[in-house]
């Protein structure tokens, strides 16, 4: 079995930002200890807790993505990494499962997926006669993933291509691994995380048809673009108080933030970059 060792914590940033990455790296780090941490930049900056490595050019929101399935894998010298960002960290370190090294990616469900040809909420899809389209391909968030390093290098290795769409959402690195990529992916033996694990390892927003019967005190990490982890202890949440009450059950990870030491405080709301529908409202 694998060990902490076997693992590189990692955050990319490629427009010399890549000190906010820090806090979530130096969070996620502590809850595995003996692994890797590395930075991956534009830009050196001066922190000698991690490793540094750069990248020669920046890096906007579709180059990163082309970046992660196309390059990571030459800076990562050990078997996983686990990518982190300022808004996807881990969150209990007593929540990690060894069930996940046998997992080529994992990353939280979201509650954006394919259904055949169709990319929508997938919970709307449960319960319909005669299913439709076959099986949902769920996104597994890329913000805050565990990939294995010959997951990272398949792309390259076995000429698997991103299958470009018109809608630039769908893009994103996530989304074109879990959904466009993926059946190429596993024809060469690479394993997704079923759902079962992934909902233990992270969540984006929670909603009853996945999340209903866990205690969510018992999810290793967590992703989401409007919650960011802008200090060790001080979590910015860009949501007005109305919104929160908009989005399912966010009102009960706010009290888990709490119950975890987190000082939280509105901040803007972040750009609009997500590769996934809105929360799903209550």
């Amino acid at each position: 079995m694998p060990s902490f060792r076997d693992i590189t914590v990692v955050a990319v940033h490629g427009n010399g930002g890549i000190a906010k990455a820090i806090p979530a790296l130096e969070r996620t780090a502590a809850a595995l200890p003996g692994c890797r941490k590395l930075l991956i930049s534009d830009v050196p900056i001066e922190y000698a807790a991690a490793e540094q490595k750069r990248v020669h050019q920046r890096l906007g929101y579709r180059a990163y993505s082309h970046f992660v399935v196309y390059c990571l894998d030459r800076y990562i010298e050990t078997d996983y990494a686990l990518i982190v960002q300022d808004d996807g960290w881990a969150l209990n370190a007593a929540n990690w499962r060894d069930e996940w090294f046998q997992y080529d990616y994992i990353g939280g469900a979201t509650h954006a997926a394919l259904i055949g040809n169709s990319f929508f909420r997938w919970f709307t899809w449960i319960g319909r006669a005669g299913g439709g389209g076959g099986e949902p391909l769920v996104v597994q968030n890329g913000g805050f993933s565990l990939r294995s390093k010959r997951f990272l290098a398949a792309p390259t290795t076995h000429g698997i291509t991103m299958r470009h769409q018109s809608d630039p959402e769908l893009n994103n690195e996530d989304i074109q691994l879990c959904c466009f990529m993926r059946p190429a992916l596993e024809r060469i033996g690479l394993r997704f995380a079923p759902l079962a694990e992934s909902k233990l390892f992270s969540f984006e927003h929670l909603f009853p048809g996945l999340h209903g019967d866990i205690d969510i005190h018992k999810i290793f990490g967590n992703h989401s673009r409007f919650r960011r982890l802008i200090a060790h202890d001080e979590v910015g949440i860009a949501l007005t108080d109305e919104q929160i009450r908009q989005i399912t059950w966010e009102d009960r990870v706010l009290d888990l933030l709490r119950h975890y030491g987190y000082a939280l405080r509105h901040t803007p709301p972040p750009q609009p970059q997500s590769a996934s529908p809105p929360p799903p409202p209550r």
